[in-house]
C-alpha cells in the first residue's frame, strides 16, 4: 500500500531482526514521516493476545491511531494477528 498521512490508521514497515535462536526475523515498525518511494508500508491491526503472550505492546497514541511497538517474544500483550471467526454454519450444526 502507499503512504497515506491523511489515512486514519498507522502505517508499519517491515524490519528484519535476529530471533533469540539466531534466526532471522521480521517486525513491524510504525512510519511516522513517508518512507523512500520504494519502502512498502503495511496497515497492521493489532490483537490482545494476553499479557506475556504477545510480542508488542501500546506505545501510545497518534493522531490516525493507536501505535505498537515490539518489545519481544513474550513482552507483550498484543500480536500482530486477527481471531479467526467462526463460520456462520458451524453455530447451527449438532
Amino acid at each position: 500500500m502507499e503512504f497515506d498521512s491523511d489515512a486514519p490508521y498507522v502505517h508499519y514497515r517491515r524490519e528484519p531482526i535476529a530471533s533469540p535462536d539466531g534466526t532471522q526475523d521480521t517486525i513491524f515498525v510504525a512510519v511516522e514521516d513517508a518512507p523512500a518511494p520504494d519502502t512498502p508500508v503495511f496497515r497492521v491491526r493489532f490483537t490482545r493476545v494476553g499479557a506475556g503472550e504477545g510480542d508488542y505492546q501500546r506505545a501510545g497514541a497518534e493522531t490516525n491511531g493507536v501505535v505498537y511497538e515490539y518489545v519481544g517474544p513474550g513482552g507483550g500483550a498484543y500480536a500482530p494477528v486477527q481471531p479467526l471467526r467462526p463460520r456462520p454454519d458451524s453455530a447451527s450444526s449438532t
